[in-house]
């Protein structure tokens, strides 16, 4: 919803097309069989076909028929002893061989090495103990399973493409041309011009005031502070400017336009972007693929046009403008890596980059330093020095005052949830009750004992 997809339609529309396709099997079943009766479809059928779509590879076409294909062979792998044992044997010797080889190479034999070792020795110690393997097919499936769950994330398709590609030293595709910037993210005027209007805003939930009366402007091409101490409704501030919350009273404006509460994606649409305190990224796509997906007013080939391979001119240029975003952000060379195995600070910048994709009017980054080491805190402040020369309003909640004090024009500090100061970094620095409630005084502390 942040990026102004629609997470909501999107996951109706996925449900009903996994609907329409489940119902077009069933059909084909009836007409195949011409007999249908409830005993054909029970518990055991569901985790028969939920392992094939994770056995296989839920990620590729070959390990949706990969899984087929292993499933249609397991009924007569629990009919014959022999055959069963063989494969329950293949099983926990390439469970020992992948344990052992993570272990070699720096690895801890944790949970998810251990976990498919365990599973895999019970099932061949079941095949020879267990009298008649179908009287346990259901557990026999729950091993199998759990240590493909655990083991293989990626599914087997997954696992072979990986060892081949190493194996043969297999190049990756070659990663696409940078657009020009201005083509992807234009600058506006930064003239100064009024860009967010806030009234009057306040947020209640139940009795507790988070926030009270909020009275606040950004323009374009300046960075105005959002600060003030744990608990202070900064949060509560921009989740109800982004679209999470609702207020409960007064008027958030863009551009002049009064916004509807309550929808972050009609706010994202409107242009209004955001980072989160918490790392919100697609982990198992790669650093390009996180900042494709939230490229808009890009994609507008229907479903079946796609599918029927007609958008890979639309693929190209989405590639080559979500690389001038990563160049922005100084993650050109890792745009082939999966965010999940980038370093924290990379993650981090990347979610700008997956921000900026929608050409925001306003860029709200929520303690975006939080956790960074002294390098990569001062990389932000470049990369948002780059995002405000461009003309873009941004927001900024953060805690080390010498971010604050360096990067903001403006500053507005929260207590309780309310305006406390509001003027520049040094006026605010200054104001006595920024340094009672926020800062802190030296009458505060505790006297030191002997």
């Amino acid at each position: 919803d942040a990026v102004g997809l629609g997470a909501y339609g999107r996951k109706v529309a996925a449900f009903a097309l996994g609907s329409a396709l489940g119902g077009l099997a069933g059909g084909l079943y009836a007409f195949n069989f011409q007999y249908l009766q409830p005993d054909s479809f029970r518990y055991d059928l569901m985790v028969i076909l939920l392992l094939g779509v994770v056995l296989g590879g839920r990620q590729s076409l070959w390990g949706a028929f990969t899984g087929a294909a292993l499933i249609a062979l397991l009924p007569n792998l629990l009919s014959s002893r022999p055959l069963f044992e063989a494969f329950a044997m293949v099983g926990f010797a390439a469970s020992l061989a992948a344990g052992w080889h993570s272990v070699r190479h720096g690895g801890k034999p944790g949970f998810r090495v251990l976990a498919p070792v365990v599973s895999m020795g019970l099932l061949v110690a079941g095949s020879f103990l267990v009298t008649s393997l179908e009287d346990w097919r259901k557990g026999v499936f729950a091993l199998m399973l759990f240590s493909v769950v655990v083991g293989l994330p990626e599914g087997i398709m997954g696992f072979v493409g990986k060892s081949l590609l190493r194996l043969f030293r297999v190049a990756g595709p070659p990663l696409p041309a940078a657009a020009r910037l201005d083509e992807v993210l234009p600058a506006v005027g930064g003239g100064g011009a009024l860009c967010l209007t806030v009234t009057g805003l306040g947020c209640r939930f139940g009795g507790l005031t988070a926030l009270d009366g909020l009275c606040m402007e950004v323009h374009e091409g300046r960075i105005h502070g959002l600060i003030g101490p744990n608990g202070s409704g900064k949060s509560t501030a921009i989740n109800v400017i982004s679209g999470l919350y609702r207020a409960t009273e007064g008027q958030v404006a863009l551009d002049g336009r009064p916004l509807a509460g309550g929808n972050m994606t009609r706010a994202s649409r409107a242009g209004i972007a955001r980072t989160f305190q918490n790392l919100q990224l697609f982990k198992e796509m790669t650093a390009l693929e996180n900042v494709m997906v939230a490229l808009r007013g890009l994609y507008r080939l229907p479903l079946p046009a796609v599918m029927a391979g007609f958008g890979r001119g639309e693929e190209r240029l989405a590639g080559a403008r979500a690389m001038a975003l990563l160049e922005l952000v100084g993650l050109a060379g890792l745009a082939a890596v999966r965010a999940r195995d980038l370093p924290y600070g990379a993650q981090r910048f990347l979610e700008i980059a997956r921000a900026l994709a929608g050409r925001p009017r306003l860029l709200i980054l929520d303690e975006p330093a939080a956790g960074l080491s002294s390098p990569d805190a001062r990389l932000l402040a470049g990369i948002i020095e780059r995002i405000r020369d461009r003309g873009i309003a941004i927001i900024l909640i953060e805690h080390h005052m010498d971010i604050v004090s360096r990067l903001c024009d403006q500053v507005t500090v929260l207590d309780g949830g309310r305006v406390i100061a509001s003027g520049s970094p040094q006026q605010v620095q200054r104001d006595p009750e920024v340094i009672r409630a926020y800062l802190g005084t030296e009458g505060d502390a505790e006297p030191a004992h002997a």
